[in-house]
């Protein structure tokens, strides 16, 4: 059992990193917008544990503001990263059903910097609210000492989450 636990592990964490890289790693976006006037705050920790077995726990923050009745403005830190987005809802069902927007970020890393663009998907229910974020990233990473042993140069990728 441990055994399959440790695998388990590895996977989500495999796929959390390969669906950020550089780029942040979380995408909590909801397709809906929040409204115009209205603030989100969004915050947690992510668990990363390096090939040498230490572990880091680097925090996250994101904050937003709703410019429009469809369109959100934010920022987003999270561990050495710093980025804007912004996402804009093409089909807003504000209490119930099926939404779609676009969102679209930019921010700076050590060393580096990254775009990102892609379609969000969500579907609010009486309860719940699952949702789907597709991305295209664009990473540039200059010279440096990393911790991540990837080589200077430019990285294009698709993520999910």
């Amino acid at each position: 059992m441990a055994k399959f636990h440790w695998n388990a592990s590895m996977v989500i964490l495999l796929a959390l990193l390969a669906s950020g890289c550089l780029a942040p790693l979380s995408n909590s976006f909801t397709a809906r917008s929040l409204g115009k006037g209205k603030i989100g705050l969004d915050g947690g920790m992510l668990v990363l544990v390096r090939q040498e077995g230490s572990v880091v726990v680097p925090a996250a923050f994101k904050i937003a503001l709703g410019l429009s009745s469809d369109f959100d403005l934010g920022v987003q830190m999270e561990s050495a990263s710093l980025s804007v987005f912004g996402k804009y809802s093409f089909i807003n069902n504000k209490e119930r059903g099926f939404s779609l927007a676009g969102v679209l970020g930019a921010g700076a890393v050590a060393s580096g910097s990254y775009a990102y663009a892609g379609p969000v998907l969500s579907y609010k229910s009486k309860a719940v609210e699952p949702y789907f974020v597709g991305r295209f990233n664009y990473v540039h990473y200059g010279e440096s000492e990393n911790d991540l042993d990837m080589e200077p140069g430019t990285y294009t990728y698709y993520g999910e989450q």
